[in-house]
């Protein structure tokens, strides 16, 4: 198998996982059935792992330094922005619906390219592989219906991110947000199914994202408690978890930017 053709096996196994771990949390369905979707899904996750190359850890200091870099440009000072959503959602109307009534002029754009989102005064993605890719030409991004804490922590100063909440599908529990930085909730991902945040707090968030880069945004105490929990529970997991290895904290820097206050609020 060729490196390209195992990268593209990986990722349908991904996504499989993705869509039958979606549904083993349908308490609509028999439990029997659940039961059944969830091993698939476990499976799926086994054979994506198996095809999937260790990644190095991912250099969040030296994307600061490139960022700064390029932050500059006819993008700093637009009313453009970039709406890069792979799974666009009615959820997503009412945030929407506040940016073009902020001025923002909004361009709708699912698989943008550098070029793109450097011409974009920001950006709004439910993909973090775009939120990345807008962070190295110099502009933030708010990043909404990510899964991992570590991987979606933004690191330009203006950047958001929303995750999916996160419910244990043993007894269906919301699992508070503090606890998926711990170890016990990486090794217990298996039983772990996501909701999509609300279009309530998807607005919320918008409306930080357009507060942050018109200079009136202010960092609540939540966020900042956050951000400290991450990057000392990212220090120690390091050792445990491969996926904080690859993305957790370099060097004790996890990023500038911070989860959204509808999250970091309800968890404080």
């Amino acid at each position: 198998m060729t490196p390209r053709s195992q990268t593209a096996a990986a990722a349908f196994w991904r996504e499989l996982a993705y869509e039958t771990r979606r549904h083993a949390g349908d308490e609509r369905l028999p439990l029997p059935l659940r039961t059944r979707l969830r091993a698939i899904t476990q499976r799926a996750l086994d054979r994506s792992a198996r095809l999937t190359p260790a990644p190095e850890r991912y250099p969040r200091r030296r994307v600061r330094q490139a960022m700064a870099a390029a932050s500059g440009g006819a993008g700093a000072g637009a009313a453009l922005v970039v709406v890069a959503l792979r799974r666009p959602l009615d959820s997503f109307a009412p945030a929407l619906a506040f940016l073009r009534d902020a001025g923002w002029h909004l361009v709708e754009m699912p698989e943008p390219d550098a070029a793109s989102l450097a011409a974009a005064r920001f950006v709004i993605t439910d993909a973090v592989e775009v939120q990345q890719v807008a962070a190295a030409a110099g502009r933030p991004s708010l990043a909404v219906n990510l899964d991992d804490l570590f991987r979606g922590y933004p690191i330009h100063p203006d950047g958001v991110y929303v995750v999916r909440h996160a419910i244990d599908l043993d007894t269906g529990r919301p699992v508070p947000v503090e606890e998926r930085l711990t170890e016990g909730y990486y090794r217990n991902l298996r039983n772990i199914g996501f909701r999509h945040v609300s279009a309530a707090e998807i607005l919320d968030a918008a409306r930080e994202m357009h507060a942050g880069v018109t200079g009136v945004w202010q960092e609540r105490d939540s966020q900042r408690r956050f951000r400290e929990g991450a990057i000392a529970a990212g220090t120690v997991l390091e050792a445990r978890v491969a996926t904080v290895a690859a993305w957790g904290p370099d060097d004790g820097f996890i990023g500038d930017g911070r989860l959204a206050a509808c999250q970091t609020e309800a968890a404080a």
